[in-house]
């Protein structure tokens, strides 16, 4: 048994020995400039760190990234509780965000995927006009008053 320990322990050395250099084994994360298909990203990078808190009605918007839909630039991510939550003004939901982000036009896929066309506009403040237009909608007496 102790030849069995002994060399289990070199086995464990060389392995912790190769992982030492750890620049081999972590996610590379890009340091230069944001990635066009995504303004204001970096690959690798975690949604936590750039992402602020939000609650309330705002947090039925969860996220903002590129659309793959052609003749759009941005999508958001629309809580699949918005329509549970909004009721019949969910329907004006879409029309509500477009014309705030400065969109001719909108596409939704599902109801967790609203597409807009927002060119040159970086995804923060698309998903901050975005949540402003929902808590409007949601509130259109608060606004009025």
């Amino acid at each position: 048994m102790g030849d069995d320990a002994q060399g289990n322990d070199a086995l464990l050395a060389a392995l912790a020995g190769a992982l030492e250099d750890d620049a081999s084994w972590s996610p590379g994360i890009e340091t230069d400039a944001p990635l066009a298909a995504l303004p204001g990203r970096h690959p690798g990078e975690a949604l936590e760190t750039r992402t602020h808190p939000v609650a309330g009605v705002r947090a039925l918007i969860s996220d903002c990234g590129t659309s793959r839909l052609d003749g759009h630039t941005h999508v958001l991510l629309i809580s699949e509780q918005a329509p549970a939550a909004l009721g019949s003004r969910f329907e004006a939901l879409g029309p509500a965000i477009a014309e705030r982000v400065g969109s001719d036009g909108f596409t939704w896929e599902a109801d967790v995927h609203l597409h807009v066309t927002a060119p040159g506009r970086v995804w923060e403040d698309v998903l901050r006009t975005a949540r402003d237009a929902v808590a409007a909608l949601a509130a259109p007496e608060a606004e009025a008053g």
